[in-house]
């Protein structure tokens, strides 16, 4: 007769990831699902690491990630969220951007999410003023002897409709 404790596993389906309950020890986390996040963050933060030590003037953001004097890691969910992205190019230009720009930890993982899911970003004053301000300097480099009073105008033209 077979063993009827088989990990919580179906017969026939292999484990996709590896059991997270084999790595509990290693990690500070309690439960699966906080070991997952461990791991996930560990390679994202395996990744600044490097990058920082190969060039630690042009990659002095990574600062904003590690600690190099105590070993301390810092923003543990942004990093987790960083290493579900596929690219590590990518993961290092995100930890870049949000680590120049100090983006709070609950905006920079729903961004990071956003775009690993392919979902638009959120409808804000922000996205609004950067979609028409990247139309302002698309039409300014295809026609750079526009005067500013000429876009002035059109935009107050513009927020003039809207009121009506």
């Amino acid at each position: 007769m077979e063993d009827s404790s088989n990990n919580g596993c179906k017969r026939g389906r292999p484990r996709i990831r590896p059991n997270p309950r084999q790595f509990t020890n290693l990690s500070q986390a309690r439960t699966g699902r906080g070991t997952i996040e461990w791991l996930l963050m560990c390679h994202a933060w395996a990744a600044i690491k490097e990058s920082w030590e190969r060039d630690p003037k042009s990659n002095a953001w990574a600062a904003y990630y590690l600690d190099s004097t105590k070993g301390h890691i810092f923003h543990k969910s942004i990093l987790a969220a960083l290493a579900r992205l596929e690219d590590s190019a990518a993961i290092l230009e995100w930890a870049r951007v949000i680590a120049e720009k100090k983006i709070p930890t609950k905006i920079a993982v729903a961004s990071i999410r956003r775009a690993r899911l392919g979902r638009e970003p959120e409808q804000n004053y922000l996205t609004l003023f950067a979609r028409v301000e990247a139309v302002v300097n698309d039409y300014l480099a295809a026609r750079p002897s526009t005067p500013r009073d000429t876009i002035i105008q059109a935009l107050l033209d513009v927020a003039a409709c809207l009121e009506d």
